[in-house]
């Protein structure tokens, strides 16, 4: 079962196959059928029949099999017409791709014994995983080609396969799903990682810190797992290593008789893996025969990675959790979770090539930061100048991006926040929702910083829970509490006229306690008034309560309204940092990370850069 993927799956032994060990060790399908042709006149028919033809016989609308094929001339056109790949639909063609990609982490990112392995030959390993993932992106070209026929709702895995065209359909859903998470997977690769655990506390430590310790007091001339007898020695008493994760981000030396120079090295790291990967979720590639008249589409159109995606960047800038983070495995490779983050700083060496500064935009002649880098590949890849995605992309970058000592600086609108540290100026309108969040945060923290967290706290529970009329009746006042989402949901039920029920038949009909019990007190305040109590509800939420009515308020005086008042006009979230203490740690955070954001200052799209960011 598990060496299903190696038969061969060509038609013709013409087939550029992806493996000389994998090609048909007989005439194929479309081979016996030409010579059918050729040498007895003979065509199959869709009935299983064979039928003698003459002349112009081939040309008439007779009912004969169908054979896919695919020509020299439209090779690399899509996923199906390439040379070089294997599999007989679009799922199993990413498949194939995605195996050939992880099979090949062992040639082609370890000397493994090579007498030359140089940093250098960075550019030939690039252009090999840039080939293999872009064959794997291919799938949302097509993709997109069914979404531009059928629309996006069928574009969801449960079209019904009684119509022939469907089974395509859901195949190219099925293969864009493997090829999102493949990427998804690729980006949540942290740097190789060690879980130590100690006292039953878990902690992580880079694999690098820990071997550059004992790199030269061991008998091996490579080490690249946590779990090796030689690494336990960097540890302090008492810690144990109990799983690991990752990948090696940058290259690695070790004690290798081999390593003769700067530019022999024993490991590749998977860095430049990563800025590919996000150029195909965050790219706006064409180029493809069957999208070349449609608009080009990235993942984040895709209904399955668009949250995700946006998460992603959140995590990156604002700390916020990852997003469908991979597993770590302990040392029997069982799957184990961990709580691990991608947005702490990670410094790449300089590059002995100038390839990634053509790619990625790499500095020149200079080290880089990891997810600065990352962040200037979404901006630069969601560009498109396609009018009906001008807008909608410009919404992306600006989403990632801040203006930097902007010619809007000199004139900034109320609109705008403005942070200044030295001589550098960092402008933010709502439209930069990430640069917006961090000078906002920043420039709370500071006039914040004379007001107590307790009074915080105080402030921020009695703007998230609001006392109803003290008019009301218990029934009003305990549908008043209910959540917005749940009132709003009540209405649209009682709106439909429904027959009365007792508790137990609600409880039957919803097998929830909350919401069998809220039906019921609906049930009895009727439709009119449970909307009255719903507008009631929006209408106090939306105003401030005075000072002298808040709750749990030590004395009240003209200095401790005065800091109330303050408060109140903050957004929940500010309040919730500054109660629990956090506002001035995370404002200190976000005046290094806002600097690696990408400058929104930039000139309208030309001609040259688009050639060089589609590669």
């Amino acid at each position: 079962e598990g060496s299903k993927h190696l038969s061969p799956k060509y038609s013709s032994i013409m087939d550029y196959g992806a493996s000389e060990l994998n090609e048909l060790p007989v005439l194929g399908k479309y081979d016996i059928a030409a010579l059918r042709y050729g040498y007895a006149n003979e065509i199959e028919m869709k009935s299983g029949t064979f039928q003698k033809v003459r002349g112009d016989d081939i040309v008439n609308n007779l009912a004969r099999k169908k054979y896919q094929f695919c020509t020299d001339e439209n090779a690399g056109g899509s996923i199906e017409c390439n040379r070089f790949d294997e599999g007989s639909n679009t799922e199993e063609i990413v498949d194939h791709y995605i195996r050939r990609y992880k099979n090949s982490y062992k040639i082609a990112n370890f000397r493994d014994g090579r007498e030359s392995f140089k940093s250098y030959r960075l550019p030939m390993y690039i252009q090999y995983k840039y080939y293999t993932m872009r064959s794997i992106r291919d799938s949302l070209d097509k993709y997109n080609f069914f979404r531009s026929i059928f629309g996006q709702d069928a574009l969801n895995g449960k079209c019904p396969e009684m119509y022939p065209i469907c089974k395509d359909i859901n195949d190219v859903y099925r293969a864009t799903l493997k090829a999102g998470k493949f990427f998804q997977e690729i980006i949540n690769t942290p740097d190789l990682t060690c879980v130590i655990e100690k006292d039953g506390i878990k902690s992580l430590k880079k694999f690098t810190s820990l071997y550059d310790k004992v790199k030269y007091d061991t008998n091996e001339e490579l080490i690249t797992s946590c779990f090796h007898a030689d690494i336990q020695k960097a540890l302090d008493s008492g810690e144990n290593i109990i799983a690991e994760g990752g990948k090696l981000l940058n290259d690695l030396s070790g004690s290798h008789s081999l390593i003769r120079s700067q530019y022999d090295i024993d490991v590749r790291g998977i860095w430049s893996d990563k800025l590919i990967a996000i150029k195909m979720l965050f790219g706006r590639m064409s180029g493809s025969d069957q999208t070349a008249e449609l608009s080009p589409l990235s993942f984040i159109e895709h209904p399955d990675f668009g949250s995700d995606l946006f998460g992603y960047v959140s995590h990156l800038t604002l700390g916020e959790p990852l997003p469908s983070p991979n597993k770590f495995k302990d040392q029997t490779g069982a799957d184990v979770d961990i709580n691990y983050n991608l947005y702490e700083d990670h410094y790449l060496s300089s590059r002995p090539t100038w390839f990634p500064t053509l790619v990625f935009g790499f500095p020149p002649y200079s080290g880089a930061d990891m997810n600065e880098l990352i962040l200037k590949n979404i901006y630069k890849s969601n560009r498109s100048t396609d009018p009906s995605l001008r807008d909608h992309t410009k919404m992306i970058r600006e989403m990632v991006s801040v203006y930097k000592k902007s010619y809007i600086s000199m004139n900034v609108s109320d609109e705008a926040l403005v942070y200044i540290d030295g001589p550098e100026k960092f402008v933010a309108g709502k439209e930069n929702q990430i640069a917006y969040t961090m000078i906002n945060v920043i420039k709370s923290a500071e006039q914040l910083k004379s007001i107590s967290d307790t009074l915080a706290k105080i402030v921020l529970e009695n703007k998230v829970k609001r006392d109803a009329p003290k008019d009301y009746s218990n029934a009003e006042k305990s549908f008043f509490d209910l959540p917005d989402n749940l009132i709003e949901a009540l209405v649209e039920y009682f709106k439909t006229n429904p027959a009365p029920k007792t508790l137990d038949e609600y409880m039957e009909m919803t097998e929830n306690l909350q919401v069998a019990s809220a039906l019921m007190t609906g049930q009895n305040l009727g439709l009119d008034k449970i909307i009255d109590i719903y507008a009631k509800k929006k209408e106090i939420y939306s105003s401030k309560l005075p000072c002298i009515e808040a709750r749990n308020m030590p004395a009240v005086d003209g200095s401790t309204c005065k800091d109330y008042d303050t408060l109140w006009e903050r957004e929940n979230e500010i309040l919730y940092l500054k109660s629990e203490g956090l506002l001035e740690a995370r404002a200190q955070s976000y005046k290094s990370r806002i600097k690696k954001l990408p400058s929104q200052n930039s000139s309208e799209y030309n001609f040259i850069q688009q050639l060089m960011e589609n590669y």
